[in-house]
């Protein structure tokens, strides 16, 4: 019996072209593990019980100078940004916050509906950039 049938949600995770190449060619194997940590954990489960942050990335600090701009661009590409635990996790910041912070994160587009995501960037979380607009392809 397949998983559609079992009353499972099948979740795809796809690579762009960027993410395609970084991922095969210059990403050292630690982090690939994290990567792929995240990936599977998707894949099985969702967004749910995940140990870092997961976060919308148009939440631009509002001091950036260009904030409506980047904002707009990730809103309209669905993108957010997931703490990978690179080099290592960081315990919450606050009391009550259960996710843990790293200083690098993955990039993807939240396709409406949370079945497919697409692992577009990885990079440092501070100072943060957009992935540029070629790495959604």
């Amino acid at each position: 019996m397949d998983s559609a049938k079992r009353g499972q949600v099948q979740r795809i995770v796809e690579f762009s072209t960027h993410f395609d190449h970084l991922y095969r060619k210059c990403l050292p194997a630690a982090d690939l593990e994290k990567i792929d940590d995240f990936t599977e954990h998707f894949e099985q489960y969702g967004f749910d019980g995940l140990p870092g942050k997961l976060a919308p990335t148009w939440k631009v600090p509002g001091i950036d100078r260009e904030y409506e701009a980047k904002k707009r661009f990730a809103v309209e590409n669905y993108l957010w940004h997931y703490h990978i635990g690179i080099p290592h996790y960081k315990p919450p910041q606050f009391i009550g916050n259960s996710y843990m912070t790293s200083d690098w994160v993955v990039h993807f587009q939240r396709i409406p509906g949370d079945q497919l995501i697409r692992v577009v960037d990885y990079d440092c979380h501070s100072p943060m950039h957009m992935p540029e607009l070629g790495f959604l392809k």
